[in-house]
């Protein structure tokens, strides 16, 4: 039985550092066009896990289309309703209009990504451009970097994640396949004990 304990100590500490990584995923889908203000589209995934959030690693969006991504804002609102900004209408300064390029493949947000406005703004910028299906940083209004890891790490994972499509212009239009979170959650105190009670009696048995 000692063994187990020891066993049993030695999970609950590899799972306490950073937890068990998981996917969650939602469905996607048509996207409101804004005709005299911004339209708003907002898609959920509901995760069951109870535990706080210990590492991050992307927020995916798959098949993900939209012409003229500078109409385009993109957040993710968690369960305590706190919310952060994971792409703000790229090339937009405040007037006129956003970067001409399209968003049209499957991207991935994540710190350490690449700067999607610099590749819009700078490698594409034109009606024809599409940019590419690839890992990206998060951006707040004007490209600055936002920091993933620093917005999930130690919030409930628990209830409702929404991700919210704004777009701020009519005439361009898009769609959703799909989206996911990727992240490990540390379990709840209640579920520790569940563990080691679970590992306790298999070494028992044996």
């Amino acid at each position: 039985m000692g063994n187990a304990v020891a066993f049993a100590s030695i999970v609950l500490a590899a799972a306490t550092s950073c937890g068990a990584m998981a996917q969650y995923s939602g469905a996607g889908g048509i996207l409101n066009d804004a005709l005299d203000e911004p339209a708003v589209t907002t898609f959920a995934i509901t995760v069951l896990d109870e535990g706080t959030i210990g590492s991050f690693q992307s927020l995916t969006l798959t098949n993900f289309q939209h012409s003229w991504c500078g109409d385009v804002k993109i957040t993710l609102t968690a369960p305590d309703a706190s919310s952060v900004s994971i792409v703000d209408r790229i090339g937009y300064t405040g007037s006129l209009f956003g970067d001409s390029s399209n968003y049209l493949g499957s991207y991935a947000f994540a710190d350490g990504g690449a700067n999607i406005w610099t590749i819009a703004t700078q490698q594409g910028n034109g009606t024809t451009f599409n940019i590419p299906t690839g890992t990206y940083a998060a951006t707040g209004a004007g490209g600055a970097a936002v920091d993933l890891s620093a917005f999930f790490l130690g919030k409930s994972a628990f209830g409702t994640w929404t991700l919210t499509v704004t777009d701020f212009e009519s005439g361009d239009t898009g769609s959703l396949g799909s989206w996911g979170l990727n992240f490990g959650v540390v379990p709840s105190p209640a579920g520790f004990g569940l563990l080691v009670l679970s590992l306790v009696r298999r070494s028992r048995r044996r």
